[in-house]
């Protein structure tokens, strides 16, 4: 068996995590764990390239801002973890943080996305940029609408 055969069977699981916005890292990360998937993170690459140049070009906008003028926001779902207080599978939350200017991310996993959640993730995105933009772009405001 070759090593890109061995992630074929993931490619469904793959194209799900890839439709919400979940890095390669991450989806090569749960693939092991959860998973049991013994390849490389270059063949999870290599199935990902395969997926985007099955799919139809999209329109895309980049923001162009100047540094420190805007990060942007978002929650999305994330992948089912092991939650370690009860041993059970469950649901995952991805916040991500994008500042404009450099595209630097930051990403935390969390189980809920309760107001209290909420902002400590942007308190803690905040301190791992060891900074405050000008102005947030949140892409997913129900959250922030608590």
């Amino acid at each position: 068996m070759t090593a890109q055969s061995s992630i074929a069977a993931y490619r469904p699981l793959v194209e799900q995590w890839l439709a919400q916005i979940i890095s390669g890292v991450v989806i090569h990360t749960t693939l092991k764990r959860e998973h049991g998937f013994n390849g490389h993170y270059s063949t999870v690459c290599r199935q990902i390239a395969q997926i985007g140049r099955e799919q139809p070009p999209g329109a895309r906008v980049r923001l162009i801002l100047a540094p420190g003028e805007a990060a942007q926001a978002n929650f999305s779902a994330g992948p089912h973890l092991v939650d370690p207080a009860t041993d059970e599978i469950r649901r995952t939350w991805a916040f991500v943080m994008t500042i404009c200017f450099s595209r630097h991310q930051y990403v935390e996993f969390v189980w809920d996305q309760s107001m209290r959640t909420w902002l400590g993730c942007y308190r803690r995105a905040f301190e791992w940029f060891g900074a405050v933009p000008s102005r947030l772009i949140i892409d997913n405001a129900e959250c922030a609408e608590g």
